[in-house]
């Protein structure tokens, strides 16, 4: 692959987005030029501003605990219930340090990246911030008024076989709801309207019903 082949794969190379045949010859590529990798490096880190973009704070304590406790035997969608109010957005989210990332996810979703912009200036949009066990932020959802949502975390890598899975979880849920599992940094899913948050756990390939073990929970 010619460097300025690779250049142009970088964005979704930084987001995990890539193929695994793709992702090799980025690889190659990035062994060969020193300006590539300080590329990526920019890219890398604008990334991670997109997903940990607010200060970490602290989890509220048991939350994991009253969770696990409410798994049930089966998971049953529950039913829709009408959307919260609509409440401010936080657009110091949208920082210039934040803005550089924004354009790796509307280069990774293409023209259709440009609707995710515009949801982060309706105020009936929601954004969700996730924690790992330690209280430090893993990443941040984007919820849209129409419950169609955008992910984008800095998790560890997945050892083979393994899968991230996104949960419903909050509002009038009373078990979480099992969503779409995912190995990349982002990720595309719709929120069912009962579901006020997002959880993450880890999972053997294909999922589950229930979490096996959780790597992130929404931030209250």
């Amino acid at each position: 692959m010619k460097p300025e082949e690779a250049r142009e794969l970088l964005p979704l190379y930084a987001l995990d987005a890539l193929s695994p045949e793709e992702r090799a010859q980025v690889e190659q590529a990035l062994e060969l030029s020193p300006r590539l990798q300080a590329e990526l490096k920019e890219l890398q880190a604008a990334a991670a501003d997109l997903a940990l973009a607010l200060p970490p704070e602290p989890r509220p304590e048991g939350l994991e605990e009253r969770i696990i406790a409410s798994l049930p035997p089966r998971v049953e969608l529950a039913k829709p219930l009408s959307p919260p109010s609509p409440r401010p957005m936080l657009l110091r989210w949208l920082a210039p340090a934040v803005a550089a990332a924004l354009l790796l996810v509307v280069a990774w979703l293409g023209s259709l990246g440009w609707g995710w912009v515009q949801a982060l200036g309706d105020p009936r949009s929601q954004v969700i911030t996730l924690v790992d066990a330690q209280g430090h932020t893993v990443g941040r959802a984007l919820v849209r008024p129409d419950r169609r949502t955008l992910m984008v975390l800095s998790l560890p890598r997945l050892a083979a076989g393994k899968v991230y899975q996104a949960w419903g979880v909050g509002g009038a849920v009373a078990q979480p709801i099992p969503l779409e599992t995912f190995r990349s940094r982002v990720v595309t899913l719709w929120l069912p309207p009962a579901a006020a948050g997002l959880a993450i756990s880890e999972e053997p390939g294909g999922g589950s019903q229930t979490p096996t073990e959780i790597r992130a929970l929404p931030r209250l």
